[in-house]
C-alpha cells in the first residue's frame, strides 16, 4: 500500500515574479509503507524541495502530494502531517536551543499538550532508539555532546513524535566515519524493526546503494529513473552520477564493461564487485 503518492508535482519558487524558478517539473512516483527510498541528484536537482512537500512545508504549484491519505495542500491537514512525517534537516544540531537533552527531545510533545508522564516515557524510548542512555544524557546540555551524539539527539526529537514516515536530508553530512556508520545503522534498524517508511536524501551514492530498497534520481527537477539499485546502476545511467560521484569499485566495474567485459550478475555492492572480479581473474588465469 502506498503511503505517499506524488502526482505530476511541479513547484516554482517566487512564481509570478522576475525571479521565478522551476525547482520541480512534473514529478510522479509513490512510496510504499515500510519502504526505504533513497533520493540522489546533483546540487540544484530539486531533492530538498521535493522532501519538503511531504509534511506540507511546501505546497505544489501544480499537481498533488498525498501522504497517509491526506492531501498536503489542505491547511487543515498540517497538524496531522507534522505528527505523521518527521523531517530531519541537514545539520539539525545547529538548530538546538534547549538547555538539556530531555527538553530538546520533549519540545514537540510539549507544544502539542501531551501529559508530562507520557512525555517522559516517550523521550526515554526515543533516546534508546538512537543508541543513547537516557540516564547519562537527559540532564546534559546538547552543546557538551559530540557531533555524532548531537545528531542522534536531533533524530530522537523527531522519533519521539512516533512518525510513520521519516524523511532525512543529508543526515550524515559533516560526521566522521564512526558517527556516520552508527547513524546509518540506526536509520536502517528503524525501517526493519519498526516498519518505518524512510526517505533519505544523500550525495553519497555508496550509502544509499546498501540501504535503500529503491533509488530515485533527480536531474533538473525531473525524475530520470526510480527503481531498484540494480536497475539504476545500469551503465546507461552513468552520466547522471558525474556530479554526484561513484564509489571507486563501481568506477572500476564500469571501466571494465566499457572494455567489453561482461559480468554474470548485477554489481551493486563492494562485495558484488569483489566476487565478480575474483571470478574474472580466475577465468583469465586458466
Amino acid at each position: 500500500m502506498s503511503i505517499i503518492e506524488v502526482e505530476s508535482l511541479t513547484f516554482i519558487y517566487a512564481q509570478g515574479t522576475p525571479y521565478a524558478r522551476k525547482a520541480l517539473d512534473d514529478v510522479s512516483f509513490s512510496v510504499e509503507q515500510g519502504e526505504f527510498l533513497g533520493i540522489v541528484g546533483a546540487n540544484g536537482s530539486g531533492k530538498s524541495t521535493l522532501v519538503q512537500h511531504f509534511n506540507g512545508l511546501l505546497q505544489p504549484t501544480q499537481g498533488r502530494v498525498t501522504v497517509c491519505g491526506r492531501d498536503t495542500s489542505i491547511k487543515e491537514h498540517s497538524r496531522e502531517l507534522w505528527k505523521k512525517v518527521g523531517l530531519v534537516f541537514q545539520f539539525p544540531e545547529q538548530q538546538m536551543f534547549a538547555d538539556t537533552v530531555a527538553d530538546e527531545v520533549a519540545y514537540g510533545l510539549k507544544n502539542l499538550g501531551y501529559p508530562k508522564s507520557e512525555i517522559n516515557v516517550r523521550v526515554r524510548e526515543a533516546l534508546e532508539q538512537v543508541g543513547l542512555d537516557p540516564e547519562e544524557v537527559t540532564g546534559l546540555s546538547p552543546l557538551v555532546l559530540s557531533g555524532g551524539m548531537r545528531r542522534r539527539v536531533a533524530l530522537a526529537s523527531i522519533l519521539v513524535m512516533q512518525p510513520e514516515v521519516l524523511v532525512l536530508d543529508e543526515p550524515t553530512a559533516g560526521l566522521d566515519p564512526q558517527g556516520r556508520d552508527k547513524l546509518l545503522r540506526i536509520i536502517k534498524d528503524l525501517q526493519i524493526k519498526r516498519n518505518t517508511t524512510v526517505i533519505m536524501v544523500s550525495h553519497s551514492l555508496s550509502e544509499l546503494i546498501t540501504l535503500a530498497d529503491r533509488l530515485l534520481v533527480l536531474a533538473d527537477g525531473k525524475v530520470v529513473v526510480c527503481d531498484i539499485p540494480e536497475v539504476v546502476l545500469d551503465p546507461k545511467y552513468i552520466p547522471l552520477f558525474k556530479e554526484i560521484g561513484l564509489p571507486e569499485y563501481l568506477r572500476l566495474i564500469y571501466e571494465l564493461q566499457e572494455q567489453g567485459v561482461r559480468f554474470d550478475k548485477p554489481v551493486v555492492t563492494f562485495e558484488d564487485a569483489e566476487r565478480e572480479i575474483e571470478k574474472l581473474l580466475r577465468e583469465t588465469m586458466r
